[in-house]
């Protein structure tokens, strides 16, 4: 029987134990990844060197997608070792992760084509995107989602993502005031106080387009494609093409990857 394209579904009444708290929480701290870049964690070893943090951050990911992807990958051929890594690591995975590669591998590539690509503010946004907005999302859907659509997603849950990510970007936005200052192309306010819409409707559009990609999310190359990878650069994605709209923030968007291997 076909799917309607949407329905009303009757109240859940889901039991709190069904959303994955511990999972939700490992999710989150993938924004250490953007902020220690953001923050420019290892800018003190070498004052000289503008780019040191990306470069450490980019080296690190490269070494842990090739170690998750190994393990994973010997894991798929014995059934002993993957019995094992889900016994250890089963609460921070999804049930179906036992035969598919582990999503933070997905990510993790997300981050790394931001990070050879995009300055680190357009990085921070995409990725808080997703880590704030896919929870939010998926415990208002699950929980209170009552407009469904044809692929299981709901209405509460597609606007949850949008509100929280959007807020926790604009919390985000009111750190990066306080420490660039109102000059700087994605302040909030300019040095004569006034709000700037450009940078806050940017900011939403880039959220719109994440969760559009989460909406369509599918899942292929056994794990390898999924939301951890298409939420965030979708979201980047609608970040650069509204700023066409807005060209003073053309500076602050994009990363030279040459730049990596200038010497300072």
């Amino acid at each position: 029987m076909t799917q309607p394209f949407i329905r009303i579904d009757p109240p859940r009444q889901t039991p709190a134990g069904d959303f994955n708290f511990a999972r939700k929480i490992y999710h989150t701290f993938g924004l250490i990844i953007p902020l220690a870049l953001y923050f420019d964690v290892f800018g003190w070893l070498a004052p000289g060197r503008p780019y040191l943090t990306r470069g450490v951050c980019i080296g690190v990911l490269i070494i842990t997608i090739g170690a998750m992807f190994l393990v994973d990958t010997l894991r798929f051929t014995n059934d002993s070792l993957n019995r094992l890594f889900m016994r250890i690591l089963g609460p921070l995975l999804k049930e179906e992760e036992s035969g598919r590669y582990n999503a933070t591998i997905p990510y993790f590539l997300a981050c790394l084509i931001l990070m050879l690509l995009c300055s680190d503010l357009v990085v921070c946004f995409a990725c808080i995107y997703l880590m704030i907005g896919d929870p939010w999302a998926a415990y208002i859907g699950g929980h209170h989602g009552r407009i469904r659509f044809w692929n299981g997603k709901s209405l509460e849950g597609l606007l949850a993502f949008v509100v929280a990510g959007f807020l926790a970007c604009l919390l985000f936005l009111l750190v990066h005031q306080a420490m660039a200052g109102p000059a700087h192309p994605f302040a909030l306010w300019s040095a004569g106080g006034s709000l700037r819409l450009a940078v806050l409707g940017v900011t939403f559009v880039g959220v719109v387009f994440a969760a559009t990609a989460e909406f369509f999310s599918i899942i292929a190359l056994r794990g390898l494609f999924d939301d951890n990878l298409i939420v965030p650069l979708s979201g980047a994605l609608g970040i650069i093409l509204a700023a066409a709209l807005a060209p003073e923030l053309a500076d602050a968007l994009y990363f030279p990857p040459a730049e990596l291997f200038a010497s300072n």
